[in-house]
Order: structure tokens, then sequence, then C-alpha cells
């Protein structure tokens, strides 16, 4: 409340006025000065008072307006994505207590006008998000918040079987699942002289004594892969960089019923909240091997018969195609493996024989074959040929998957400095026969 007196005048009747407009407050005739609602604080407002006998006597005061201030709790909180968190601001210096919450940036989630922060539906991670709070009565005055959104990973094997079950599967992934499960697979033998497994596995799993994973022809295998540190852990699985078989969006991998063997064959899983976040699953289709009864002597005199036997190893399907070298003159044999000879041949009876010599296919070996990395750490990988004249070191072409990172032509791979933590899988491809490869992982420590 101000007030006015006019010397050497009967009349004591004064014109009150602000300087600066409506925006710097408000003031009635009788002198009752109300500050505005919305001011950058702190701040003055001059107040004028005129006679209104003499309008040009006029006296003038200064008020100041007291700061703003406003604070924020808690000020940092660590979330998992899909997780939100509740904030409180208090604003201090004005009757007006409205808060203007904010995020800074884009795409980094969402605040509601009561504080309740929520991470977007998809982000990279791991992040921090400022939060913003301004009083709503001097938007120059803010208070922010940081929220630290954990790192999302993608694991597979142990750490996977570990976590808790995805919620969300397909109807048709489930019941193909199911299924498999529930019916008992046909014995397969599956034989690796160089990587020893049980032998007529049951099982939907082959593992090598080396962690290898093992997928016949025709049979199916289950991969297993959980999203840590998010409520979405939805994933997208893909062939990568092959077209052999298929996999299902439930992770369900079928090998297919044809293919020349042995083959490669690697799958990766993505998480659809970050898909800068994978892990990738490399899978063996063996060498399908077809072996004669060697116990067995096969003899067969003239317009006779005798009944061959033979076995089918890696794979389903034990289906065996028989036919007579040399054609109908040396006889014939049935779609069940019954030979008949002819009516008329020189005898005895060799009168060929066929040497199969097997050509081995040059394959690649990386070392190391996995490795832990910190932030700016490098290692050196090797590659070796093996299955030629001249074993050896290989002259390859080097891949990243994901590209983070940087490898140079001999092989020495380089993490960045800055980054999450991360599964990256180092390729090399045989140069003049891109089609032998080897694979390394390297994993990623974050900060």
């Amino acid at each position: 409340q101000l007030s006015a007196k006019v010397d050497g005048a009967a009349n004591q009747q004064v014109i009150w006025s602000i300087q600066g407009g409506a925006g710097a407050g408000q003031i009635t005739p009788g002198g009752l000065f109300t500050a505005p609602q919305v001011f950058q604080t702190p701040g003055t407002v001059v107040v004028q008072a005129a006679s209104a006998a003499d309008p040009s006597k006029t006296a003038t005061a200064t008020l100041r307006i007291e700061p703003v201030s406003i604070s924020i709790s808690p000020t940092e909180v660590q979330l998992k994505h899909g997780d939100n968190r509740k904030f409180v601001a208090k604003v201090n210096g004005t009757p007006l207590p409205e808060v203007l919450w904010s995020v800074d940036g884009e795409n980094l989630g969402s605040v509601s006008p009561q504080g309740i922060y929520t991470t977007p539906p998809a982000m990279t991670t791991p992040t921090v998000v400022t939060v913003i709070a301004r009083a709503a009565g001097d938007p120059s005055k803010q208070a922010i918040a940081r929220v630290r959104v954990e790192g999302i990973e993608v694991v597979t094997g142990q750490r996977a079987r570990q976590a808790p079950r995805p919620q969300r599967r397909s109807p048709l992934a489930r019941i193909a699942r199911t299924a498999y499960r529930i019916t008992t697979p046909r014995v397969v033998r599956l034989f690796m002289p160089f990587d020893p497994v049980d032998l007529f596995v049951k099982g939907p799993r082959f593992e090598g004594k080396t962690g290898k994973l093992y997928v016949p022809l025709g049979a199916s295998l289950p991969l297993e892969a959980a999203v840590l540190n998010t409520r979405d852990d939805r994933t997208d699985w893909k062939l990568e960089g092959s077209s052999v078989g298929e996999v299902s969006e439930d992770g369900l991998y079928q090998a297919p019923e044809k293919a020349a063997t042995p083959q490669v064959v690697q799958v990766r899983v993505t998480s659809l909240v970050d898909p800068s976040k994978s892990a990738l699953f490399t899978l063996n289709i063996p060498a399908v091997v077809v072996r004669a009864d060697e116990k067995k002597e096969n003899k067969c005199l003239l317009h006779g018969v005798v009944q061959l036997a033979a076995t089918v190893e890696n794979t389903e399907n034990d289906k065996i195609v028989w036919s007579v070298e040399g054609g109908d003159a040396f006889g014939a044999v049935s779609p069940t493996g019954q030979y008949r000879s002819p009516s008329s041949i020189s005898t005895p009876a060799t009168e060929f024989a066929l040497i199969a010599v097997q050509i081995p296919a040059v394959s690649l070996d990386l070392s190391p074959d996995s490795t832990d990395l910190k932030p700016g750490a490098s290692v050196r990988f090797k590659a070796r040929a093996r299955g030629s004249a001249a074993d050896g070191t290989a002259e390859v072409e080097w891949k990243l998957t994901p590209p983070i990172g940087t490898i140079s032509p001999d092989g020495v791979y380089q993490a960045p400095v800055d980054g999450g933590a991360q599964v990256v899988q180092v390729t090399a491809s045989l140069k003049g026969d891109p089609t032998r490869t080897a694979t390394a992982s390297i994993k990623l420590k974050g900060k």
C-alpha cells in the first residue's frame, strides 16, 4: 500500500501510474500495488504519483521485486528403460506455485504436468536425460534433475536361461516351440571328430566340447536370448549374410532339408528398443556323411541278388539314392539297396574299383576367439589357414559387426574411448575365397 501527500493545494487527490506498463504490475486509485504474476526476478518497478490539481507535479517510488527460486527433488536417479519416476519441484518468492516441466532434447522421453518422467519407446542406451522444472512466475528460474538410463544388453547362453522369461511371444511361435519340446526328435547320429559331441543325441541341442552349436540338415534349434535392463524385451531375429534355413520371430532356427555341407550360419538377435544392442549366434551345419557297411563282404553270383547297406550321418533325412557306376551293363539296384547282377559280365567280379579321395575344405582359425576390452584398449587377431598344403598365416579381409571401433589390415582392433557395454563380432574372410570365414567376439566394457 502506497500513499502520497500534496503540499500547497486543497485537492489531495493523486493519479497513480506504473512506469513500464501493465507487464510491470497493477496499482489501484487508492495506491495498492500488486506485483505481476510473470516477471524476471530480481527486478525493480517504478510507481509514479501525480497531483490531480497539477499533473506536472509528481513523485516516484522504486519497488524491489524479490527473486523467485525453484528447487527439484530428487536431483539424480537411475532407471531401467520402461520405468518412470516422479519429481517434485518447489517454487519460492511468488504466490504462483505452478511449474513448467520439460525434457532437454528430442526422443529422450517425456515428463507430465505432474512431474512424472517416462522413458521413450525406443532409445540408445546408456544415456543421461535432463529433466527441467521452470517457475511459471519467472521462467528464467529453473532447476534440473538428471536421469541415468541403464544400458540395455542382449545376452545369450547361461545368462539368457537365468533371465526372466519373455512375456510376449507370437501364438504361432509358441505352438511351434512347445510342440518341438514335448515331442521326441528322431535319433540323429552326429559325427564331429575334431569337436567331439555325444552320438545319437535325442535332445534339441548339439553342442560340441568347444561350445560350438551344430544343426544337422532338417533339424531345428531353439535359440535363447534375453534383453536386460528394460521392461520391453522384444527382439528381432534375422539371418546374417546367409539365406540357409530360416529363423522365426521367436528365435527357432530351422535348417534346410537340402543344402551343400558343411556350412556356417549366423543368426543375429537385436533389441527393438535399442537396435544398437545385439548378440550373434554361430551355427554349424556339419557335412553329411554316407557310410557303407564295411564289415559285410558283398559277393553276388551272375543273376544273383545281394542286399547292400549304408548309413547317413549328420542329417535328419537319412534317405539314400542308390545307383550303379557304369550303367545297366553292370547290373541294377533298387531304391532299397537291393543289387541284382547282370546276366553276363566278365568274371571274376572286379571289373573296376572306385576310390574316393576327399579333399578337405580350407578353413580359417582366429585367435583369440573371444576377448574382453576396456574403452580405448586394443588387441591383435591372427588368422591361420588350415586344410591346405601350406598351412600358415592367411591374407584376409576384416569386418566389424556392428561397426564399433576400428581394425587395421594386420588385424589390430582398437576399441572406442567412449561408449557403453557391447559385443562386437570380428569376421575374417579369406582373400580369393570369401566363403571361407572365421569369427571372434569382443566384449566391450562400459565406463
